[in-house]
């Protein structure tokens, strides 16, 4: 479901009850290992900004669409300092391949240290 606000399609079922549910209905794959990162205070001209202020008064500190608290799942890398926007690189300030880069570096860290043996036996059936 999509509602038109302002001329922005909101879609409906990324809102925290639809996510829930989703949450409910899907659980985690014993085999995978989650990780998750949250994002930043928008800056006052930011086009979610508005939603930053409507969001932090129900669920605290967020980026302008997800709040902290609901951007946790799995093991928690921390918060980055830009919005959601800047995040998924719609921005020409800075280029966001940098940072999803870093966050790659440190997951293969954590994946060597794990021995390649241990990676190897979570990812197959026995």
């Amino acid at each position: 479901m999509t509602v038109d606000y302002m001329g922005t399609l909101i879609l409906f079922p990324l809102l925290t009850l639809e996510v829930n549910t989703f949450n409910k209905e899907v659980p985690d794959h014993p085999d995978v290992r989650y990780f998750s990162i949250g994002g930043g205070k928008p800056g006052y001209g930011s086009p979610l900004y508005f939603f930053y202020k409507m969001l932090y008064k129900k669920e605290g500190p967020n980026d302008g669409l997800v709040s902290t608290l609901s951007a946790q799942w799995g093991k928690y890398l921390g918060n980055l300092e830009e919005d959601h926007i800047q995040q998924m690189g719609w921005t020409i300030k800075r280029d966001a391949r940098y940072v999803y880069r870093g966050i790659a570096e440190i997951l293969a860290k954590q994946e060597m240290e794990m021995g390649i043996n241990s990676i190897y036996k979570q990812g197959t059936s026995q």
